[in-house]
């Protein structure tokens, strides 16, 4: 198989409402399977963070969030991670549904939507950065 094969096997993600798509084709084997942006954690839970050594240094964005109440939205994707035009900062509110960026993967836009109404706590990830799947984008205190 080759990366085009690949590329529209993700896209009929998008397209149809399934959580996983399988091809075999000639000894080749492909498995999609759709991920899980939201990750909702009481204010009693703690998200595990690496140790300060281990994280990259990079400026405003690489802060820890001091409180983990609310709902965290996550990287469901590997890729690059890109603000909304123009960009949600902290202290707006948003919508249920509402693009707060996307992110860039194999040259397809998977684009990063508000799970609820709420106001933007944190936003934890800069323009342009590589995320991994479950990085945490944005903090939201639903309204």
């Amino acid at each position: 198989m080759n990366l085009e094969t690949v590329e529209r096997v993700v896209a009929l993600l998008d397209e149809f409402p399934v959580s996983e798509i399988e091809i075999s084709d000639a000894g080749s084997r492909i498995l999609v399977k759709r991920g899980t942006p939201v990750i909702t954690l009481p204010a009693s839970i703690a998200v595990a963070e690496p140790a300060p050594e281990d994280q990259p240094q990079t400026g405003d964005a690489a802060h820890e969030a001091q409180d983990n109440s609310g709902i965290l939205v996550g990287a469901e994707i590997v890729g690059i991670f890109h603000h909304a035009t123009p960009p949600v900062h902290a202290g707006i509110l948003v919508n249920e549904g509402q693009p707060l960026g996307h992110i860039e993967a194999m040259k397809l836009l998977h684009e990063v939507t508000a799970p609820s109404d709420g106001r933007i706590a944190e936003v934890l990830q800069e323009d342009g950065r590589a995320v991994e799947y479950g990085s945490i984008l944005f903090r939201i205190i639903p309204e």
